[in-house]
Parts: C-alpha cells; structure tokens; sequence
C-alpha cells in the first residue's frame, strides 16, 4: 500500500470518527433538552392559586396571598418565575398583601415568538 493510500484511508477513518462522535453528541443534547412530559399532579401544584390580567394584550400570570396591608410586589430574575416565591409566600403573606408576577415571556405568563427574552431586552 503506497503512502499516499495509508494517508488517504487514515484521514477517512478520522473524519468518520469525528461524524459519528458529532452524531452521538447531537442524539443526546436533543434527548436531553427535550421537554419530559409534566404529570397532572404536578401541573395543578404549579398552578395552584394563579390568576391573569391582560397587560397590553398579553396575559400576565400572578400569584397573590394575604388579604391586608401594605402591598409587597415579587418579581422574579431572569429565567425565573413567580413559583420561585412559592415558599416564602405564605409567612410573607401575614402581615401584608404578596403579589409575584410571572414577567411576560416567563413562567406561565404570555410568550412573544417574535422576541428572544435575551438579558439586554428585559
């Protein structure tokens, strides 16, 4: 087998290496962003207690405990949602009305597919 041949079948071997490594990678990034379906249970316990008011024709979703008091706006950080206060809620709620928000694009607030939620747009 001459050099040119060895070289030839060495770089082929290599790039299909290469090919079926980025294939394999690729199969699991996809399996693992995809989305595993939420049971029911689940889903009522993440949407327990909210409500929505249309803020310049989007749904805004909120979540509001305490029925007194001065008011206490939560607003979650970016990727967040208004479920991140789940927890604190409640002893927050004792003395004082507690709103937490879902900012339109998060949580279970409207989606805009024509923005890209990007850190410099929020």
């Amino acid at each position: 087998m001459s050099i040119r041949k060895h070289r030839f079948k060495r770089w082929w071997l290599a790039g299909a290496a290469i090919v079926l490594v980025l294939g394999l990678l690729v199969f699991a990034i996809t399996d693992w962003i995809a989305a595993p379906a939420v049971d029911r249970s689940l889903r009522e316990e993440l949407t327990a207690g909210v409500a929505y008011r249309e803020i310049e024709g989007a749904q805004l979703a909120f979540r509001q405990a305490g029925d007194f008091g001065d008011p206490l706006l939560l607003i979650h950080g970016f990727l967040g949602s208004s479920y991140d206060f789940n927890q604190l809620m409640p002893e927050l709620a004792r003395d004082r009305q507690v709103i937490a928000v879902d900012q339109i694009g998060f949580g279970l607030s409207d989606k805009n597919p024509d923005l890209t939620y990007s850190k410099a747009q929020m």
